[in-house]
């Protein structure tokens, strides 16, 4: 069971990262905003959900990707895998706000207010690249750039991934730096 679980998590591992319900200017806006708002609730939207993972295993699955493990999946019952996925998820939030509160901390040393943050602009770091050997789904990092103070901040949301319904999730923040 224990190398069940490990591949199941590599695998969703593999193929997510950020959620925003739209495009990817909804996940650097709402990412954002969690600052702004001093709200990780907010910041959760644009990190993958159990919903999320569940339609992108199943995703996986409907195109036959050589990236899902069907052996392993075939073994679990439907309620197995979105109980996996749910956990999978709760995980990857407790990272995710770890991750948002270092992010804040180290904004506040650097000089930022976030309470007065005003997004600039969004960028992908590079061209997304497609994932699970479909043209469908894309991954890519995405950066964010805004102002505090009269000053010019950007910091990169990485391991973003669009979903199946076209909306974009990802994992965490790196990179914050005064540009």
């Amino acid at each position: 069971m224990k190398n069940f679980n490990i591949a199941i998590t590599l695998f969703l591992t593999a193929i997510f990262a950020c959620s925003a319900n739209a495009g990817s200017d909804v996940l650097a806006e709402k990412s954002l905003q969690s600052f702004k708002e001093d709200n990780f609730e907010v910041y959760t939207k644009v990190m993958a959900s159990a919903d999320d993972l569940y339609s992108l295993m199943e995703y996986a699955k409907k195109i036959k990707s050589p990236m899902y493990p069907a052996a392993l999946f075939e073994k679990m019952t439907g309620d197995e895998v979105k109980e996996f996925c749910a956990n999978s998820a709760k995980d990857l939030h407790k990272r995710g706000k770890d991750n948002w509160l270092a992010t804040k901390e180290e904004g506040v040393k650097k000089g930022i207010d976030w309470k007065k943050v005003t997004l600039i602009s969004h960028k992908f770091a590079k061209k997304p690249s497609t994932v699970l050997k479909s043209g469908k789904l894309k991954e890519a990092n995405i950066i964010v750039n805004f102002s505090s103070n009269n000053n010019s901040y950007s910091y990169e949301l990485d391991d973003c991934i669009s979903l199946p319904n076209d909306s974009w999730v990802c994992e965490k923040i790196i990179s914050l730096k005064k540009n």
